[in-house]
């Protein structure tokens, strides 16, 4: 009976444990678009809600801001009629998990913890940031569209009439010669080049410097409040001497020189 209830039991917990790890598979090269897309995040979510701590919390939402740039990468570099409106959205994701980063940051209380996941969030914001930039230039630099020369117009040379010479052994007749239809130029139209209409200039996508621009801002965030408690330390550190601590010197002071005395005397 015992045996029963425990092998049901354990069935259960597989069968309740295996359909997340199903979808958590399916999902996981899930992008903006993406029918399954949805289904990635809210396990995510999910995820963070269940996790006891901040500092795993703050961890999981680093990786969680890498995940929403490579999902910018591979939209980017797939051509679809949807690519705009999927990046945009992919890139509003990505400012959104940055932002959360850095507000589960702030919730740690652990100073040594904090500062850790701190230089852990500038890392990943800084590669993140030049990866933008090296997207953006790769954009810009990509498309180099070819010339078409157009033709010259070229003028049909006018025929001469040819004269004939006169023989001197006979009469001399002059004839007059008719006169030559002299031909009127004809110009060659100029062929106006067909645009191509495979190849179109390649346009840096849409609000990436934007999204570069408040990434870079929360850099400059994180390392300003890294300076500011810095300089607050060293402060501490420099803090002047207490009255208390300088009537406890003094009394120390005078009994040692009554010992002295005391030692001189015979």
């Amino acid at each position: 009976m015992i045996k029963t209830i425990l092998t049901g039991f354990v069935l259960g917990l597989i069968l309740i444990l295996f359909i997340p790890a199903t979808l958590i598979l399916a999902s996981w090269n899930a992008v903006p678009g993406d029918s399954i897309y949805s289904v990635k995040v809210g396990l995510e979510k999910a995820i963070i809600g269940i996790t006891p701590s901040d500092n795993l919390k703050t961890t999981l939402e680093i990786k969680y801001t890498e995940r929403r740039f490579s999902e910018v990468e591979k939209i980017i570099s797939t051509n679809t009629n949807k690519q705009d409106e999927n990046l945009n959205e992919s890139l509003t994701n990505l400012t959104n998990q940055a932002i959360a980063s850095k507000n589960s940051l702030q919730k740690i209380q652990n100073i040594e913890e904090k500062t850790v996941q701190k230089e852990a969030l500038i890392a990943a914001l800084e590669s993140i940031s030049v990866k933008i930039e090296e997207k953006k230039q790769i954009s810009n630099t990509n498309f180099n569209p070819t010339k078409i020369p157009t033709k010259i117009p070229t003028k049909i040379p006018t025929n001469t009439p040819e004269i004939t010479k006169p023989n001197i052994s006979s009469p001399i007749t002059i004839d007059k010669p008719s006169p030559a239809s002299t031909p009127v130029p004809t110009l060659i139209p100029t062929t106006i080049p067909t645009p191509i209409k495979d190849i179109q200039p390649i346009t840096s996508p849409p609000d990436l410097g934007d999204t570069q621009e408040i990434i870079d801002e929360i850099i400059d965030e994180l390392k300003g409040e890294s300076s500011t408690q810095s300089t607050s330390d060293n402060k501490k550190d420099d803090k002047p001497t207490s009255r208390r601590d300088k009537n406890d010197s003094n009394e120390n002071s005078i009994d040692k020189n009554n010992k002295d005395r005391n030692d001189r005397r015979p």
